[in-house]
Formats: C-alpha cells, structure tokens, sequence
C-alpha cells in the first residue's frame, strides 16, 4: 500500500515536469512574464493535475465529432456487403 509521502512525492514529481514542460515551450518567457509568480503556480499546478485539458475538435476523438468509423467498423461494413452480394 503506498503511503501518503509516496503520493506527495509524484505529486511533486508531476508538477516539476509540468513546469519543465511549459519553460521549454517558452511559456514563460517575454509575452508572459507579465504573470505573478502566483498566477504561474497556479497555471503549472493545474498543468500537473491534467496534462490533456483539450477535448476540442482538433484534439478530440474522431468518431466523436466528424462520426467518422474506425477502421475495424468498416472492415466490418465491407464484409457484410460482400455476404449480401
């Protein structure tokens, strides 16, 4: 069973990679470093919590939002019309 200074650790763990991440895509660098420290924090804390945050149709599931079929579904579509032909 882990422990709770177990789960603090990857807590922290996650928020250190968060804030590696965001600092190589320049997210702190001049357009905006008018944030806080505070205001940083917060923003890197939630990078942590939820790496993908984006579900929009750019970053979403296909299927979803263009009802486009997977390509066992439509393996599946062909075998039946050549059953009915």
């Amino acid at each position: 069973m882990r422990t709770r200074s177990w789960r603090r650790a990857q807590r922290e763990r996650a928020i250190a990679r968060a804030r590696r991440k965001l600092r190589s895509q320049g997210w702190f660098t001049e357009p905006y470093t008018r944030w806080t420290d505070a205001e940083g924090e917060v923003y890197i804390r939630k990078a942590a919590v939820t790496p993908h945050p984006c579900s929009s149709y750019c970053c979403g599931n296909p299927r979803r939002w263009f009802k486009q079929v997977t390509r066992q579904e439509q393996a599946a579509l062909i075998d039946q019309r050549e059953q009915l032909d």
